[in-house]
């Protein structure tokens, strides 16, 4: 508090020494102090003034003392749903409660449905051998042009993970 009467001491003697028409009835508000030098300065003058006043006001809404860090805000209503603590004024027995939904309900198994099966499109193959001969089917030739092929010759290792190249 000592520091609000200090800037409004501050405050109101810069404002009569910067704006001498402007006459000061003792403990006028801050605010009115910041509005009557806006009417009656300079512009330079009560930009001066007024953010010597946005400046104390940030200076007491972020108040350190120690470690202690004041901050001043309003004060807001929950918006979070408090299940217990909601209480009418008439029948303080009365509350709300939040249903608890069981999955094997008969009434909840009415809202279950199976998946229709994902149907995709299915394509030909467009390679096959045909009496050990490598062929590319005519759909693939139409899509795409022709192919043009390149052979290497491998066989199988001693198992499924190892490929032996013999080109």
């Amino acid at each position: 508090m000592f520091f609000f009467f200090f800037f409004l001491e501050v405050l109101s003697h810069k404002v009569k020494v910067l704006c001498p028409k402007v006459t000061m009835a003792p403990y006028t508000s801050t605010y009115r102090i910041a509005t009557i030098a806006v009417r009656r300065c300079s512009t330079v003058k009560s930009l001066l003034v007024i953010s010597a006043f946005s400046l104390f006001v940030l200076f007491l809404s972020n108040f350190r003392i120690g470690d202690i860090l004041l901050r001043r805000s309003l004060a807001a209503k929950s918006l979070f749903f408090k299940g217990e603590s909601l209480k009418a004024g008439n029948y303080p027995e009365q509350k709300c409660f939040l249903p608890k939904l069981e999955v094997d309900d008969p009434v909840m198994k009415k809202f279950f449905r199976r998946p229709r099966p994902g149907r995709c499109p299915i394509d030909p193959d467009w390679v096959y051998v045909e009496n050990g001969t490598l062929k590319f089917s005519k759909d693939a030739i139409k899509r795409n042009g022709a192919f043009s092929c390149d052979l290497l010759q491998m066989r199988r290792g001693a198992n499924d993970d190892t490929i032996v190249w013999t080109g």
